[in-house]
C-alpha cells in the first residue's frame, strides 16, 4: 500500500525511531512499552477506534513537524539570546512526539504518508520565519500552538463525552499535560514579542490555514 511505503520512509528520521519489524500494518509486532507508557485503549467500537486512530497520527505528525520547525528556527537564531527558549520548547515538543511515537503500534495505527511534508514543511516554516526576526520565529509559535490547543482541547472533550475516559487514563492525563505545555508556549511566545512583528497578521494567518490543511490531509493519508 503506498501510504503505508510512503510512512515507512518517513520513519528512518531518528525523531520517529519505529523499525519496519515494529510496524503495526506489516503484520508483525509491536514495541513493547513501559507501563508508564502504555497507554492503550480498549474496548472501542469500529468508529471510534477510527476517530482515536486518525486524532493520534494527527498528533505525531504535528508534533514531528513542531520538532522541525524548533529545528529551522535554532538553525538561524542558535547563536542568538532565544535560543534558550526556543531550545526548551523543542525539548517539549520532543518529549510529546517520544509518546505518540510508542502509542502508535499499541494502538495499531498507521503514521501519516504525509510526515515527508512535515518534515521539509516544518523546517522550511520554522527557518524562514526566523530569518525574519525573532518576533516573526515567535508569531509561527503563537500561530502553531493555538491550533494545537483547540486540537488537543477536541481530542479531550471526545474521550471524555464519547468514551468515558478522564484522569484516571493515562492516554487522557498525557493529552491534557501537551495541551497545557502548548499553551505555555503559546503565552511565552507572545510575551517575547509575537504580535511586534509588522508581518503578524500575514504569519499568523498563513501559518493556522497550512496547520489546518496538515490536519486535514495527515487524518486521511
Amino acid at each position: 500500500m503506498w501510504r503505508a511505503r510512503i510512512a515507512t520512509m518517513a520513519l528512518r528520521h531518528p525523531y520517529c525511531d519505529m523499525r519496519p519489524g515494529l510496524i503495526p500494518w506489516s503484520g508483525m509486532h509491536t514495541r513493547s512499552v513501559s507501563s508508564a507508557q502504555s497507554v492503550i485503549v480498549e474496548g472501542l467500537s469500529e468508529n471510534q477506534r477510527e476517530k482515536i486512530g486518525q486524532a493520534l497520527r494527527v498528533n505525531h505528525a504535528g508534533e514531528y513537524g513542531a520538532v522541525r520547525i524548533y529545528e529551522g528556527q535554532l538553525a538561524v537564531l542558535g547563536g542568538t539570546n532565544e535560543a534558550k527558549q526556543l531550545s526548551d520548547m523543542k525539548q517539549h515538543e520532543a518529549e510529546h512526539l517520544r509518546l505518540f511515537r510508542a502509542v502508535l503500534p499499541e494502538q495499531r495505527v498507521r503514521p501519516s504518508a504525509i510526515l515527508p511534508l512535515w518534515d521539509v514543511g516544518g523546517y522550511v516554516l520554522g527557518a524562514g520565519s526566523a530569518l525574519l526576526g525573532k518576533n516573526a520565529a515567535y508569531a509561527v509559535t503563537v500561530a502553531v500552538e493555538s491550533v494545537i490547543t483547540v486540537h488537543y482541547d477536541n481530542q479531550l472533550k471526545y474521550m471524555s463525552d464519547n468514551l468515558g475516559l478522564g484522569e484516571e487514563n493515562e492516554l487522557f492525563k498525557k493529552i491534557q499535560k501537551f495541551r497545557d505545555e502548548e499553551q505555555e508556549h503559546h503565552d511565552l511566545a507572545m510575551g517575547k514579542g509575537a504580535k511586534d512583528s509588522a508581518l503578524f497578521s500575514i504569519i499568523d494567518t498563513f501559518t493556522r490555514g497550512v496547520c489546518h490543511g496538515a490536519i486535514f490531509l495527515s487524518k486521511r493519508l
